[in-house]
């Protein structure tokens, strides 16, 4: 049996839900239980998200009980009366800091499992996060309670290198700050990446949030390349097509969006299946674990190799893992909200095949 130090009970309150038709959401946070009322607000939106076959199953109490418990996000009704970006600005930030990004939910004794989408509702409900997939898809359904405007966009995956384009779930919010506006929101990036404005002719501005500096640039009709900086000596064996050389340095290409598309959930499960039938994605997906988030505003990006975290000021450590125990450790020293015994089926997985 694994003991928790007093910072990782403060960092997570393991959170179990059992759902009932009364409108309430009971949450078990380490055994003791309180009733949760969920709907003593109506949401913004009047149509349940759980009714539409195109969207996420999510119902409005638990969409309520997971902006309230899960992203602590006090009053969200209000806060998007009062200023919706600001809130898309808090739902951002707070999915980076208690819903991390990972692949580890996929991983089963006997190889890679497409998740239902009950299954990603629990891992996403118990601050387990997810890939872009489901938190991109989860954070859609949320947004509809909520009343905005939202569709899903696909995107390739530059480094992959493979012509399947729907290999990356994305979010476009329209109508937001004028009629015809469009932003593009991202939770399921791996990095830290804020609310996108689309408006722009050829470059947008440079969103720099955490030390990582992106830029969005109109390639054509209906085509964004979304761009990392690089330094020269980054650069490397990487193509030089996909680097853009402008007056404030280089940018590396590493999605193509193509914004104008759009898909639903149902076609988002399809285009997994689709990259998973491909051996060379399936590897390019799965050739090594990706697991990263914010824990008390720490960066953490994990591997089954090594454990880099940044500091917000930039400040970066890098830490070698060499054994599926030290990679079992390395998980649940920053992330204690995941089942140990899923944790230990990764670490299996690349250490003992």
């Amino acid at each position: 049996m694994m003991l928790m130090s007093r910072s990782a009970t403060k960092l997570f309150r393991c959170i179990h839900l059992e759902w009932s038709t009364s409108g309430y959401v009971s949450g078990r946070y380490y055994g003791k239980v309180r009733q949760v009322r969920t709907n003593d607000t109506k949401p913004l939106s009047t149509e349940s998200a759980a009714d539409k076959e195109h969207m996420f199953p999510l119902s409005k109490d638990e969409a309520m009980f997971y902006l309230r418990e899960v992203l602590k996000i006090p009053d969200p009704i209000d806060h998007v009366r009062r200023d919706r970006l600001s809130f898309l600005d808090m739902i951002f930030r707070q999915s980076k800091y208690n819903c991390p990004y990972t692949s580890l939910h996929d991983f089963t004794t006997t190889g890679i499992k497409i998740l239902s989408a009950e299954e990603r509702k629990d891992r996403i409900m118990r601050a387990q996060g997810g890939t872009c997939t489901s938190l991109n898809g989860f954070t859609q359904a949320v947004l509809d309670h909520l009343g905005f405007q939202t569709y899903i966009v696909m995107s390739n995956i530059q480094r992959w290198n493979h012509p399947l384009r729907e290999q990356h779930a994305a979010i476009v919010i329209e109508n937001l700050t004028s009629r015809g506006s469009r932003h593009l929101l991202d939770v399921g990036y791996l990095h830290f990446l804020p609310l996108m404005a689309l408006d722009f002719l050829r470059t947008s501005p440079t969103y720099c949030p955490r030390n990582v500096s992106n830029k969005l640039f109109h390639v054509s009709p209906g085509v964004l390349h979304f761009c990392m900086q690089v330094t020269p000596e980054e650069m490397g064996a990487v193509d030089r097509q996909l680097i853009y050389h402008e007056e404030d340095g280089l940018w590396r290409v590493i999605r193509a969006f193509r914004h104008n598309e759009r898909h639903t959930f149902p076609d988002v499960i399809k285009f997994v299946h689709e990259v998973i039938s491909v051996p060379e994605l399936m590897s390019a997906a799965y050739g090594q674990l990706m697991l990263a988030g914010y824990p008390e505003r720490l960066g953490v990006y994990i591997t089954q190799h090594r454990c880099t975290t940044t500091t917000e000021e930039g400040e970066k450590r890098i830490t070698e893992i060499s054994s599926g125990e030290q990679m079992v450790e390395t998980i649940t020293r920053y992330f204690p909200q995941f089942d140990i015994t899923q944790v230990q089926i990764v670490a299996d997985h690349y250490y003992k095949r």
